[in-house]
């Protein structure tokens, strides 16, 4: 078990204003540890997203955003427990491949 934890993300903007794209890659090498005595490390993950959008009007904007393209099952949070067992419920999932637009608007 490595005493390193990293978490980062990184986007890169292409693009100007009127269109631009951005992909986006999350990475926690290794996970917390799940327990108070720090025996059980939940595993790392990697996820790819990418977001894009396009001015439309003055003041409006359409948007695309694609999150977990991979559709990556991880563990993304834990809650506190002294001991873990293997049918302890303290794990909670990273969020599942998800596709959402819309417009927004400024005023």
């Amino acid at each position: 078990m490595s005493d390193i934890r990293l978490s980062r993300a990184w986007t890169a903007e292409i693009g100007a204003d009127t269109l631009h794209v951005a992909p986006n890659l999350e990475w926690v090498s290794d996970g917390p540890l799940a327990d108070n005595r720090n025996q059980v490390c939940t595993p790392g993950y990697a996820l790819i997203e990418i977001t894009g959008g396009a001015r439309v009007a003055e003041g409006v904007d359409a948007f695309v955003d694609v999150r977990n393209i991979a559709g990556k099952k991880a563990i993304g949070d834990i809650s506190a427990a002294i001991a873990v067992m293997p049918a302890s419920a303290i794990y909670y999932p990273v969020e599942r491949r998800a596709i959402s637009a819309g417009l927004r608007a400024r005023f």
